[in-house]
């Protein structure tokens, strides 16, 4: 591992400015590791905006979402190799994902996103502090970012300067729906499925890419900002499906490469391209994407083909606007949502608005509580059987499609399970309950409660015979503050969860499911 050194300049406290709360102080040392493109010539690379005179602008569109991959075991007991591997992956994904802003913050990439975007105007220092943390050996497949591994990219050697400047939009009090429930009369509504495949760890989706188009599953991640598929030049990549571009008559090689440095040691590379992109009938051209070249042999047997990234334009490794806010700048989507519906069945992604079929009353929407670059909403507060946490109160709220589990900063999970009676904690980060007794647990943002199934809770007992159980709200420092939770998939499966990408109104929403 090459020598990591800090940023020149003072260390500058990001989040504290972002967030303007004194108690968020965040001083990462940045890790120079290593070029991220070939020379500079990536960076200045603007998205193609390649839109007609007259765009067809489309309706909502549902893609079908599967999932796969569960954190328990078929007898009933809790995999807690996978447990942990999910909580490491975390920690190296958000370690990636601060690297990527400290760049494009630093960098200024104007060009790179949507014009004006916050997430990319603001500039700032930033370090990365800590080690990469290896994933535990483990049969568990890791999910997330880039080709659902836990991954942590190489990045330019370059040194940041100290300037910061951001903005706060927060708010502890919910506001109902200012998103539309449907698009205009007369538009279409498509739908593909999200296959459950094992176990709530994972759901995917189809795209395609290309003219003609390529088909591939990917996870839609609102944790990550890119695109990433195998390359049908990879000799590595297994049974997965591979990106030709000499198949389609709209791909453009781009200048630079594509790296990623994995937190178990292995390692990936590809060339980006741009090319056009359908999701669920919603076409963009000039996307930008990564066809991944060399790949470790883990990859070989995973079902997923790659990632697509459905965050804000900061956290973007290819410093690239990510697929949905093109799709916004080129006019092909009629509302600035998508939504998700993550269930047993009848899974599914919403693109360019929501499914009014798949919930019930109003949304209840939060601006976003910072620009820094994540999905991120203020004021949250947690209840256990009824009642408040009041020492993890008002905290921040990552909203994660890429996340299975809830994980909170490590003091205020210790908090959390202290008010649930008979719990106690068991290993890195994981605690106890008694399984006969599984708490009722609800999250707020300063409106409805918003509770968690007793099923989504409980991952099972660590072995066979225990009376007690694993929880899936769990303890871990990701780098984000000592007031930020991450909320996953256990947290989304209970909710019609809406993103709003209107650069005046960007929120976070929420829906009781139908």
């Amino acid at each position: 591992m090459p020598h990591r050194s800090p940023c020149h300049g003072p260390k500058v406290s990001f989040l504290q400015a972002v967030f303007k709360r004194p108690q968020i102080l965040l001083l990462l040392r940045y890790a120079n590791i290593g070029n991220m493109f070939c020379k500079a010539t990536l960076i200045a690379l603007a998205l193609a905006y390649v839109a007609s005179a007259n765009p067809i602008v489309r309706g909502p569109k549902s893609i079908s979402l599967a999932k796969r991959g569960g954190l328990t075991n078929a007898d009933g007991t809790a995999n807690i190799g996978k447990v942990i591997n999910e909580i490491t992956r975390q920690k190296n994904k958000h370690r990636q994902n601060l690297e990527n802003i400290q760049k494009n913050h630093r960098h200024g990439h104007h060009s790179a996103g949507p014009s004006g975007h916050p997430s990319l105007t603001a500039t700032a220092t930033l370090s990365v502090s800590g080690p990469e943390t290896p994933i535990a050996t483990s049969t568990a497949r890791p999910r997330g970012t880039a080709s659902g591994r836990s991954r942590t990219a190489a990045t330019s050697t370059e040194s940041a300067t100290s300037t910061e400047s951001a903005t706060s939009t927060e708010s502890a009090t919910s506001t109902e729906s200012a998103i539309p429930s449907s698009s205009p009369s007369g538009a279409s509504v498509g739908s593909v499925p999200l296959t459950d495949q094992d176990g709530d760890l994972l759901w995917t989706g189809q795209l395609t890419i290309g003219n003609p188009p390529q088909t591939f599953v990917v996870d839609f991640d609102t944790g990550s900002s890119d695109l990433w598929v195998p390359s049908v030049s990879c000799k590595d990549c297994g049974g997965q499906d591979a990106y030709d571009p000499s198949k389609s008559s709209q791909s453009q090689e781009q200048d630079g490469t594509f790296q990623i440095a994995y937190g178990d040691g292995s390692s990936t590379s590809g060339q980006p391209y741009s090319d056009t992109v359908t999701v669920g009938g919603v076409t963009v051209s000039g996307q930008f994407l990564a066809a991944v070249t060399e790949e470790s042999s883990e990859f070989q047997t995973d079902p997923t083909d790659g990632i697509m990234g459905m965050g804000l334009p900061a956290l973007s490794t290819l410093r690239s606007t990510p697929f949905f806010y093109t799709a916004v700048q080129q006019g092909v989507v009629q509302q600035s949502t998508f939504a998700f519906k993550l269930a047993q069945s009848g899974s599914e992604l919403t693109i360019g608005g929501t499914n009014s079929e798949s919930f019930t009353g109003d949304i209840e929407t939060h601006p976003l509580s910072s620009t820094i670059g994540y999905w991120m909403i203020g004021g949250g507060s947690v209840t256990v059987n009824g009642e408040a946490v009041s020492s993890v109160s008002q905290f921040q709220t990552i909203i994660d499609s890429g996340s299975t589990l809830i994980t909170a900063p490590t003091d205020a999970a210790g908090a959390f399970w202290q008010n649930v009676e008979g719990s106690s904690e068991f290993e890195q980060g994981l605690y106890t309950f008694p399984c006969d007794s599984v708490p009722e647990v609800a999250f707020s943002w300063g409106g409805q409660a918003w509770s968690i199934s007793a099923n989504d809770l409980n991952l099972g007992p660590p072995e066979e015979g225990s009376s007690d159980c694993i929880g899936a709200i769990t303890g871990a420092d990701l780098g984000l503050g000592d007031d930020v939770w991450l909320l996953g998939d256990t947290f989304m499966k209970n909710v019609y969860t809406v993103f709003n990408a209107d650069q005046d109104n960007e929120s976070v929403g929420f829906a009781q499911l139908a």
